[in-house]
């Protein structure tokens, strides 16, 4: 989402042009007060590794059978961070996108209605028992709540660790990510 065009309009403004702008780059250019740069913190491969942890929460809490090796491999991909190498990696379908291509078409597979798309079908191939969770959600409650749920995770997971960062620390909240000095990157 970071990446996306972002636009402003309100009706107050209404006789104000309003302009387009790049997230990413206006944050790459932010200070604090005292002229340092300020660092962004995010989640490697947020939204599938959020959708990961959700499939992987949902068949543990329904002891999900013969799923063993789909759930070693997603854990192990979590761990890793290495959910879109492997995606890429593995697939002949997805393996020529460069990484926005391939992060936009598997984005789109998981979020977009339930359709037999190539997205959807190489991702079931690849992960069958996550994807049969993920289109049977939107069979039943709408495409939209896939986002919903890896969206409002995703905040969940930044509040949380935004409350453990000590209050005389900058770092301002974004909803993927958490912005801070250098010298706390790593703290």
């Amino acid at each position: 989402l970071i990446n996306q065009l972002h636009t402003y309009h309100s009706s107050f403004w209404k006789d104000i042009p309003y302009h387009s702008f790049n997230a990413k780059l206006i944050r790459e250019s932010l200070r604090t007060k005292s002229n340092e740069l300020i660092w962004e913190v995010d989640m490697c491969s947020a939204q599938p590794s959020i959708i990961f942890l959700e499939w992987l929460k949902y068949a543990n809490k329904n002891a999900l059978k013969n799923i063993e090796k789909e759930k070693t491999l997603c854990l192990k991909l979590l761990l890793e961070g290495g959910i879109y190498k492997y995606i890429q990696e593995n697939s002949t379908f997805f393996n020529d996108l460069g990484y926005s291509n391939l992060k936009e078409s598997i984005l789109s597979a998981i979020n977009a209605k339930n359709q037999p798309t190539k997205n959807n079908k190489e991702l079931s191939r690849l992960f069958p028992n996550v994807m049969d969770w993920i289109n049977t959600i939107k069979k039943v409650d709408g495409y939209k709540k896939v986002s919903f749920i890896g969206q409002s995770q995703e905040a969940n997971i930044f509040v949380e660790v935004y409350k453990k960062i000590p209050e005389e620390k900058f770092a301002l909240l974004i909803h993927d990510c958490i912005l801070v000095k250098k010298e706390d990157v790593f703290f």
